[in-house]
């Protein structure tokens, strides 16, 4: 069973599991928390990513090609 799988359905993911779904570096990872850019739940020391904001900081990354007009 690949790694992803595992990850499906859980409610929280830890900091190594988030690195695994989104392939985003860990120092990356914690950089954009640092600046807001993406949201994090504590709990205690520990930190934790909602899948769902996971899927939103990539969908509001996502580049869609610019269609190009005829000459």
């Amino acid at each position: 069973m690949a790694h992803t799988d595992k990850l499906a359905g859980k409610l929280l993911l830890n900091v190594n599991e988030a690195v695994a779904a989104t392939g985003i570096g860990r120092s990356s990872l914690y950089e954009l928390m640092r600046v807001g850019e993406l949201p994090v739940v504590k709990i205690f020391s520990r930190t934790y990513f909602r899948p769902s904001d996971l899927e939103a900081f990539v969908e509001r990354r996502l580049v869609r090609p610019v269609e190009r007009k005829a000459a």
